[in-house]
């Protein structure tokens, strides 16, 4: 896998859930990542970095997959938290309906 591609999906899955900025809203991140990476590649040769500029970080077909599939797992899961909080609040409806009738509802 190219360098550039490696740091980028390692930043696209150490995100947060709560974390909605993209590549653009992170250039530092990548530019940071990229020349750490970098470094470690060119030292064996003797090679130091100084700096590193990316200008306009695009998504290349690799990139917008693994973008894609990380959005579809994290739509997934919240899907099924929100099927899983609607259930419960459907079951408490129902228990507190039992008891405003006067029924009692075992929880064993």
């Amino acid at each position: 896998m190219e360098l550039w591609i490696f740091v980028i999906v390692m930043i696209l899955m150490n995100r947060t859930n709560k974390d909605s900025r993209g590549l653009k809203g992170e250039n530092e991140a990548v530019t940071k990542a990229y020349m750490d990476e970098l470094q470690k590649a060119v030292a064996p040769a003797g090679i130091r970095v100084l700096s590193v500029q990316l200008n306009d970080p695009t998504y290349a077909p690799e990139i917008a997959q693994a973008m894609l599939v990380r959005q579809q797992a994290l739509a997934l899961i919240n899907a099924r938290k929100t099927i899983v909080e609607r259930v419960v609040f459907i079951v408490r409806d129902a228990i507190e309906q039992l008891h405003a009738s006067g029924l009692e509802v075992s929880t064993t």
